[in-house]
């Protein structure tokens, strides 16, 4: 009879290290993806910034090329819109 409990303890204690190898296991992947995950998203955080710099960069040369003198209102544009129209007479401004 104390046979068969010696075999159960020992039973249960190996069952006890298989159960503490998976725990710590569990726990060490756990780290590894949560460590990944940080990796990642601070991967994503810089590309968003990257890419909302190239955004503002991008605008700023637009907004700096709409408020050079020569692109606010062209000179080509000027005339286009007083432009006589053949057979209607001089304009009521000219």
């Amino acid at each position: 009879m104390p046979r068969k409990r010696d075999r159960f303890a020992d039973e249960q204690s190996s069952a006890r290290r298989r159960k503490a190898r998976a725990r710590r296991t569990r726990s060490e992947t756990q780290d590894e993806l949560e460590r990944l995950y940080e990796e990642e998203y601070e991967e994503c955080k810089r590309a968003d910034l990257k890419r909302a710099r190239a955004i503002v960069e991008g605008l700023s040369d637009d907004l700096a090329a709409l408020l050079t003198p020569s692109a606010v209102v062209p000179d080509s544009h000027l005339g286009a819109s007083r432009r006589r129209r053949p057979g209607r007479g001089k304009p009521s401004w000219a």
